[in-house]
């Protein structure tokens, strides 16, 4: 019988974490680049630097699982309850808290910027697969923001609060998604001296004003 002593267990243990975080960033990285069909499991294991072939079944069970884990990761890290306790009186505030840390996340977190070029892509999947994983693991982390936004906007439906918070949060994930795009567009440069911060607040400008707008009749 083999006996593994508390040292080489706890360092066993260590060295799986930090495979399961490389392939999960790797995964993150990847999929941000070339979407979720353009990424292979072989291309994963590559740049986790894992020589088993087998390692993302073996630490998550297979592809779709691997996807769902990257998504919690990302969404347990931006802590939107966080967000969402702080006194927010309006939906300009809320939104602006939402917008800086999202810019927050992409300018400061190591693997930030790959983590909002995610989100971008999966945002654009058409797989009903990966729409219900976006569903499930992702979901529970907006919770809270729609909370606060359907009580600071107690004259619209339920229904048309989900519609303009997803409105809102496809804006600000592409827009600063693509802040590197801006002084190369279809009119030219748009975004000049402007900070990231600068941008940020533009788009946080364009989106308030319609969030609140009177519910149409046809909704």
């Amino acid at each position: 019988m083999v006996t593994i002593s508390p040292s080489e267990e706890a360092a066993s243990a260590d060295a799986s974490a930090t495979t399961r975080m490389r392939l999960l960033l790797a995964a993150i990285e990847l999929i941000g680049e070339h979407g979720v069909e353009g990424t292979s499991l072989r291309r994963i294991n590559e740049l986790a630097e894992c020589r088993n072939s087998s390692a993302v079944h073996y630490h998550f069970g297979g592809r779709e699982k691997l996807i769902g884990a990257a998504m919690e990761f990302i969404g347990s890290r931006w802590e939107t309850d966080t967000l969402t306790s702080h006194g927010i009186t309006s939906t300009e505030a809320l939104i602006e808290a939402v917008g800086k840390s999202l810019l927050d996340m992409r300018n400061n977190m190591p693997w930030g910027y790959n983590a909002i070029r995610f989100m971008q892509r999966l945002i654009a999947e058409r797989d009903p697969k990966v729409q219900a994983l976006w569903r499930t693991h992702f979901g529970q982390h907006l919770e809270p923001l729609l909370n606060a936004f359907q009580a600071l906007n107690p004259h619209l439906e339920e229904r048309i609060v989900r519609l303009r918070l997803i409105f809102a949060l496809v804006c600000l994930i592409n827009s600063i998604a693509g802040l590197d795009g801006y002084y190369r567009t279809a009119l030219g440069d748009v975004r000049g001296a402007r900070t990231d911060a600068q941008m940020v607040d533009e788009v946080i400008a364009f989106i308030t004003r319609g969030l609140g707008a009177p519910q149409l009749e046809h909704a």
